[in-house]
């Protein structure tokens, strides 16, 4: 339901590309767990077989673990945080310059399922499924024009219909010429930017 929310529908969107983004983050930061933590026991504790003591009796030998653990510190805490951060970043920005139209294919889709579900609340769903159950297998049956007439009448409920006038029609006309025009001229300047002629904003000027 908030999805539909202008203010609130991309964000949404947004923290779900987010968590499938950490979901590949976490793959690769458990590699670098893995990796420093296997290397660092072994420099630490050895071949000693494991025992709830071996943290009271460490004893660090020399400097390599503590080279590792350095190391380690320094690309968990500025590489990969940082690309943390950037992939956020390119996802935000990604979701934040489509917001407008996000929105509103979230708005279309909050309509439709409305009209597309029954009219009865949830405990009192089965008579909705019951009355649709009836006019389809009258309509099949019976070839009544009144039933055929109302059967049409329910299928024709769950669809979402725009009733224009005639200046709505010649408006979304010309938005529709200045896109395609705009498309075309787009299309065009790629096509003299790979052959290397003259742009054509120099001749329209």
């Amino acid at each position: 339901m908030f999805t539909a929310v202008k203010l609130l529908g991309h964000k949404l969107v947004m923290i779900g590309e987010m968590v499938h983004d950490l979901k590949f983050f976490m793959l690769m930061f458990f590699v670098f767990i893995l990796a420093f933590g296997v290397s660092f026991y072994s420099l630490v504790f050895g071949v000693q077989e494991f025992t709830w003591h071996l943290p009271q009796n460490f004893k660090a030998n020399g400097y390599a673990a503590f080279i590792l653990l350095l190391g380690y510190m320094t690309i968990v805490s500025i590489l990969l945080v940082n690309l943390l951060i950037a992939m956020f970043s390119n996802s935000f920005d990604r979701r934040q310059n489509n917001a407008d139209r996000i929105w509103k294919f979230q708005r279309y889709s909050l309509v439709s399922e409305y009209l597309s579900r029954p009219s009865f609340p949830s405990p009192f769903i089965f008579l909705s499924h019951c009355v649709r159950l009836t006019l389809y297998t009258l309509a099949k049956c019976c070839k009544s024009e009144f039933v055929q007439n109302k059967y049409r009448q329910h299928v024709n409920r769950t669809k979402y219909k725009l009733s224009l006038n005639d200046k709505s029609i010649t408006k979304v006309e010309t938005i529709e010429d200045a896109y395609c025009d705009e498309i075309y001229y787009n299309y065009l300047k790629q096509e003299r930017k790979l052959l290397d002629e003259p742009d054509l904003d120099e001749e329209r000027v």
